[in-house]
């Protein structure tokens, strides 16, 4: 009788095994919301000696923001969102957070919402729309901290302003580091500065995340920006 009862039971073990977690959510951390529709890059730690390459996966949150992750070889991955134009791209401003390991997955990952930070390249002899194509070689605009470093790249222009911008943790003191081999720069007042110039920023705090969009007029009516917005301008000269 005990021999029967121990192998019902090991009957039962083995037809109720623990699934482990293939999934994980994706919020944000202010609201808690689901952020749907997000594309993710996964990148491998560890190489395929097959191709003698580290495994990359491309994947995107469902409506609910569950990121599927079955797909996945075991092992441990950087979990990054290249596409972010509203939160911060973990990848980039708090790597340690961005690692994941399949086998103890955590049930959600919250992203941070970022601020912007932009310089305006503000051309008085309004030709900043022809130098639009050089714009990249026209000017390097730095943002560091602590937590990281990035460069503001040329993203919107009309006929007077070229804007340098980049999304940025909120609230964070950051070294702005202006150059350009090309163009004589000047503040908002009109004092000449160096062909290196360096600024202390504060990025601003973000605003209610229930809020409207700023609108930027003058940049493309129907832009929408994150929630805070600095604008740091520098006229320029040829």
């Amino acid at each position: 009788m005990k021999q029967t009862t121990l192998t019902l039971l090991l009957a039962a073990s083995l037809a109720s095994p623990c699934l482990a977690q293939t999934a994980l959510r994706v919020l944000a951390a202010d609201t808690g919301a689901a952020l749907p529709s997000l594309e993710a890059v996964l990148y491998s730690e560890t190489l395929n000696t097959t191709v003698q390459r580290y495994d990359t996966y491309r994947l995107v949150t469902a409506s609910d923001g569950s990121l599927d992750l079955k797909a996945l070889a075991p092992g441990r991955y950087a979990l990054c969102f290249p596409r972010l134009n509203e939160f911060l791209n973990p990848c980039h401003w708090s790597f340690s957070s961005s690692r994941i390991d399949t086998a103890s997955l955590p049930k959600e990952v919250r992203l941070e919402r970022g601020v912007l930070l932009a310089v305006r390249l503000d051309d008085p002899e309004g030709r900043a729309a022809d130098l639009w194509n050089r714009a990249s070689s026209l000017l390097k605009a730095v943002i560091s901290s602590p937590r990281g470093s990035y460069l503001l790249r040329p993203q919107f222009q009309d006929d007077r302003f070229i804007e340098f911008s980049a999304l940025a943790p909120p609230d964070t003191l950051f070294t702005l580091q202006i150059s350009s081999n090309t163009l004589s720069l000047a503040d908002n007042a009109g004092k000449l500065l160096p062909a290196s110039a360096v600024f202390s920023v504060r990025s601003p705090k973000p605003r209610d995340p229930n809020a409207p969009s700023l609108p930027l007029p003058g940049m493309f009516r129907t832009r929408s920006l994150p929630k805070s917005l600095t604008l740091l301008q520098v006229q320029a000269k040829l």
